[in-house]
């Protein structure tokens, strides 16, 4: 890997030589790919003085977008070396960044528009590194997402799912194998995150979330599989008529084209060319 430098400023104002490992290459105010603009002004947290200092670079950039072009700052944590050296920094997160809700299938969105906020939201804190919460949030939304589709597809039970307990719930009303699997599973490490102990310690956020994705999936799935099993019926077979039942239904030949066939087959055939 080749590294970068720039010469960045310390809190009391001295220009130390800071090496960094890349530049970004997304705005995370708007959220798009770009080459970010340099203002080659970087600041280093710390008085680079003082024996043993510890901070963090922070290098200024813009985005190049027209419809954008506001700054925003790369933050690098240090990286002591071996050598004693404590001028290397890698690459941590940006700053500052605007939410950017989650990409749902129109079919999810029809079935639980609660969810879709509750998703955003747990995604959110996420982002912003509130990891002791976003687990709690992750869980609220399955249990929004899976009584919500239950209530839309069994409408008579509605005021008993209300009232049951998520995983009951997934148990008793679910029949789709898939859907019940994930999530019954996405149930059980939102759990997870709520308690004061965790059962299930070799799985983390990142396991939960792609447990709800696969339920969206498989509820989608089952959403367009009915769509079109209700819309497409086979239809009967098309009876091709035979051919001399075709011709039996034109119309007869004009009588001066017919007296034109019987002159010619008075004649030798030498004769016919005209």
């Amino acid at each position: 890997m080749q590294y970068l430098k720039i010469m960045a400023t310390d809190i009391v104002g001295k220009k130390i030589g800071a090496n960094y490992d890349q530049e970004p290459d997304t705005c995370p105010v708007c959220h798009r790919g770009i080459s970010v603009i340099k203002t080659n002004q970087a600041f280093v947290s710390a008085v680079t003085d003082d024996s043993g200092w510890t901070g963090y670079l922070e290098i200024l950039y813009r985005c190049p977008r027209h419809d954008c072009g506001r700054s925003f700052l790369a933050i690098y944590r240090q990286a002591v070396q071996n050598t004693g050296d404590r001028d290397w920094f890698f690459f941590e997160r940006l700053a500052p960044t605007t939410f950017q809700a989650p990409q749902i299938d129109k079919q999810i969105r029809a079935v639980s528009p609660n969810f879709v906020t509750i998703y955003g939201q747990a995604l959110e804190a996420e982002r912003l590194r509130l990891d002791q919460i976003c687990g709690g949030g992750l869980r609220r939304a399955v249990e929004f997402l899976i009584k919500d589709y239950l209530i839309q597809t069994q409408p008579d039970n509605a005021e008993a799912i209300k009232k049951t307990f998520l995983g009951t719930c997934i148990e008793n009303y679910i029949s789709d194998p898939n859907i019940k699997a994930c999530a019954s599973r996405a149930t059980w490490l939102g759990n997870d995150a709520t308690h004061y102990e965790r059962k299930y310690e070799a799985h983390d956020i990142q396991n939960l979330k792609e447990l709800i994705e696969l339920t969206m999936y498989w509820i989608k799935s089952e959403i367009l599989t009915a769509k079109y099993n209700a819309e497409l019926k086979k239809k009967s077979k098309i009876t091709t008529c035979p051919l001399s039942r075709y011709l039996s239904r034109r119309s007869p030949p004009p009588e001066s084209l017919v007296g034109s066939i019987e002159r010619r087959r008075q004649f030798p055939p030498e004769l016919h060319a005209e």
